[in-house]
Formats: structure tokens, C-alpha cells, sequence
């Protein structure tokens, strides 16, 4: 696995509904919450980071549009 950098990745669908789900199986928080940041960024949407027994970790908001 990787230990220095998270793997590239890209969103496909964002937007389909007003609720979407993804799930990624990583055991490093801070990982984790970098991986989140990144999507949020990218998708514009809030994104809520949960652990294995689904308590919030960290909430990132989207990128708005100007």
C-alpha cells in the first residue's frame, strides 16, 4: 500500500442525487480526511468524513461557484 501519498482518483457521477455515498476502506485517518478534503474540493459538495463505526470525523465543505 501507499504510506506517502494517497492515490490518485477521480469522481465520476457527483451531482446524480441530492445524497451520494462513497465508500473507501483506509485504516489511516489522516488519509482519510486528506482523501475527503480532495473530494469535496473537487465535487463542490460537503463531504462528511465517518469512521468504521460511522461517527463523523470531519465535515469539508465544497467549493462554491462564483
Amino acid at each position: 500500500m501507499y504510506e506517502k501519498r494517497p492515490p490518485n482518483f477521480a469522481v465520476s457521477g457527483a451531482g446524480l442525487s441530492s445524497t451520494s455515498v462513497i465508500v473507501l476502506d483506509l485504516t489511516d485517518e489522516e488519509t482519510a480526511l486528506d482523501i475527503g478534503r480532495r473530494i469535496a474540493a473537487l465535487t463542490g459538495r460537503t463531504l462528511t468524513v465517518r469512521n468504521e463505526e460511522g461517527l463523523p470525523l470531519a465535515t469539508f465543505e465544497g467549493a462554491r461557484k462564483n
